[in-house]
């Protein structure tokens, strides 16, 4: 969380860096000043395009890390999501009656309740003929 809020003080930072530039271009010398006040400018006007190049920079590398850890928590979730859900699913069929008696109607003198194990049941020729 902490990472995130960093990235996003960064940004902040850095934007309020680039609205500041027409103000660093206003303190600009005019022409024919001395080399010494163009200097100074140059170098003032450097730092303040090298800061903001550093604090972006820095910004997309939290931005970045910030990314590998959010796919690492959700690879991790949706691979608990996975486990729960088969285990839950193993356990759902483990309680499950596969059996299909309270499914059947009686019919052509059969009993409601036949046996689960097909081989169980009762042959052709056992069945009553109407």
């Amino acid at each position: 969380m902490r990472l995130k809020t960093f990235t996003t003080g960064l940004m902040i930072f850095g934007v309020a860096l680039l609205c500041g530039i027409p103000f660093m271009m206003q303190r600009q010398p005019p022409k024919g000043s001395s080399e010494r006040e163009l200097a100074v400018y140059a170098l003032q006007f450097g730092t303040y395009t090298l800061t903001i190049f550093a604090v972006m920079i820095t910004a997309i590398v939290c931005a970045l890390l910030v990314l590998r850890q959010t796919t690492r928590n959700l690879k991790e979730e949706a691979e608990r999501n996975m486990k729960t859900f088969v285990e839950g699913s193993l356990t759902d069929h483990k309680e499950q009656d596969f059996s299909l008696k309270d499914q059947r109607e009686e019919s052509d003198g059969l009993k409601a309740d036949l046996p689960v194990n097909p081989e169980d049941w009762p042959e052709e020729d056992d069945v009553p003929r109407s």
